[in-house]
């Protein structure tokens, strides 16, 4: 132990300081850090269970994926949606697309470009993620070009 930072006897000539350090000050630090990286941990733990298929099933939503080609077979970049679901992704650069916490039962899933889009019959089961497999966008001639 170093007694570089210890206290000389000259400066208790008079007796103790009045002002010492409180013995709890160390102990409070330490229990509110401690409080601190419990809500951290319980947040996150939260947040990690959300994002599990266990809520899923509790809540009746599943995921529905795919791929999405064109007639060449050249993936699709288009938009991805369910009908009355709030939620709308974009194709990846393979044509693949994934949509989650979608109401289990018979949905209408529609692949989508600037011009027309196509709709297709799911059932979403509750906590899986059902795969579409690969889809096929054909354009269509609209009336008026």
């Amino acid at each position: 132990m170093s007694f570089e930072k210890s206290p000389s006897l000259d400066e208790y000539k008079t007796g103790l300081p009045e002002n010492l350090p409180d013995p709890s000050l160390k102990k409070r630090r330490i229990r509110i850090l401690l409080g601190v990286l419990f809500t951290i941990s319980l947040f996150l733990g939260i947040a990690n269970f959300l994002q599990s298929q266990t809520v899923s099933l509790l809540i009746g939503t599943g995921s529905v994926q795919g791929r999405v080609i064109d007639a060449q077979g050249a993936p699709f970049l288009g938009e991805v949606f369910v009908i009355g679901v709030n939620q709308i992704v974009r194709t990846s650069s393979d044509g693949s697309f994934f949509l989650n916490r979608i109401p289990a039962g018979s949905q209408s899933l529609v692949v989508a470009n600037a011009e027309t889009g196509h709709e297709h019959s799911v059932e979403i089961i509750a906590g899986q993620t059902v795969n579409m497999g690969q889809l096929q966008f054909l354009v269509t001639a609209t009336p008026g070009q």
